[in-house]
Order: structure tokens, then C-alpha cells, then sequence
């Protein structure tokens, strides 16, 4: 079962832009570091990677709608927060697996 998880991760890391994998990638740095709401991560990356707020934010909630990341509190409510789930810590250690096999 486990195998069939990491293809499917991988498979999910390859139909994934370079873009979307930046945007995931260091949400996921930011989140490590503190909680924030959706906006707030998305004004975040918009500044950090030079991407347009709607574009991350748009992302961001297609990450969230693939399960690898919740909203803690209500849908809309601009204080929840965006927590990462077991899926989207998965497919990090996915990620990191990628690049260690690379060096």
C-alpha cells in the first residue's frame, strides 16, 4: 500500500506546474513558522515569489480542495487559519524524497 501511495504522490508532483510546486513548496515553509489565514498566506507568497495575489490565492484553495491543506473555522470567515493535512505533509516528504534522489 505504501508504494502505491508514493506513485501516487509522485504521479501527483509530476502533473503539477512549477509554479503550483513553488506555491505548495513554500506554503508549506510558511505554515511551519506560524499560523495564518488563507489572504494572509497568499499576500505572503504574492510578495515572497513575485506571483500575483489572485493567482496564489486561486492555488491555494485548489491545494486546500485537494485535502493538503484545511481551513480551521468556518469557510469565508477571514480568521480562520490554513493548516497543512497528513496528505499535503506527505506530499512534502514526497518532495524532499524527489530532490535527495536528485543530488
Amino acid at each position: 500500500m505504501d508504494e502505491i501511495l508514493n506513485k501516487s504522490l509522485y504521479l501527483f508532483i509530476d502533473l503539477m506546474k512549477n509554479k503550483q510546486k513553488l506555491i505548495f513548496i513554500e506554503a508549506i515553509k510558511q505554515l511551519d513558522k506560524k499560523s495564518l489565514s488563507l489572504n494572509k498566506l497568499a499576500e505572503i507568497l504574492s510578495h515572497k515569489l513575485d506571483f500575483t495575489f489572485s493567482m496564489i490565492k486561486w492555488n491555494l484553495t485548489k491545494f486546500r480542495d485537494y485535502g493538503l491543506f484545511e481551513s480551521n473555522g468556518q469557510r469565508g470567515n477571514t480568521k480562520s487559519t490554513v493548516l497543512i493535512t497528513e496528505l499535503g505533509k506527505m506530499l512534502n516528504s514526497a518532495f524532499a524524497r524527489m530532490k535527495t534522489k536528485k543530488l
